[in-house]
């Protein structure tokens, strides 16, 4: 009796292992200097939603200092309630817009399916 079978054999090329990890610690090194002196910012940064609206300059948020940490946010804004979601915006170009931020559950909705529209150039 004969058994037949498939055999995955695999083979390594050492230099192109070594050409992608060379490739590898090269753009690593690269990166560094766009993190370095990080810890010179002043501030803890984080990527809270209630930070990064502040961040984006959120209406909400006008009128507070610019360098506020998180809780002295909660502090001034007192027991205020936010949501996430989906509300008009204003756009300059096109009126009136729907777009996502944080504001006043009144004015948030779920948010909804995005329709592309590709415009034909002639």
């Amino acid at each position: 009796m004969e058994e037949v079978s498939t055999i995955n054999v695999f083979h390594l090329e050492y230099y192109y292992l070594l050409g992608s990890s060379l490739l590898g610690a090269f753009f690593v090194l690269l990166m560094t200097p766009t993190f370095w002196g990080g810890w010179e910012i002043g501030i803890s940064v984080t990527l809270d939603p209630i930070e990064i609206a502040k961040a984006f300059d959120a209406p909400f948020f006008q009128g507070l200092s610019p360098n506020a940490t998180e809780h002295e946010l909660v502090r001034n804004m007192g027991s205020h309630v936010l949501r996430y979601g989906e509300a008009e915006g204003q756009n300059r170009a096109e009126g009136s817009k729907r777009q996502l931020k944080l504001a006043d559950p009144p004015e948030i909705a779920t948010p909804t399916a995005c329709a592309f529209r590709i415009k034909r150039i002639e």
